[in-house]
């Protein structure tokens, strides 16, 4: 499979940026989460603790 793409587009998609946890941490020091809408144990309640599929290998 081959995409093809300017090399302005490729240079600004491999640029540097932050890591989700890092945009997480400056996201939450510029805003108060109920304000946005979302309760602080938001992302417990979120995620999924089932076990998953079984794989047969």
């Amino acid at each position: 499979m081959a995409v093809v793409l300017s090399r302005e587009e490729f240079d600004r998609l491999r640029s540097d940026r932050p890591s989700f946890g890092d945009a997480y941490r400056a996201f939450r020091k510029r805003h108060v989460l109920e304000e946005v809408g979302l309760e602080r144990d938001f992302a417990a309640s979120v995620r999924d603790r089932s076990p998953g599929r079984q794989v047969k290998l």
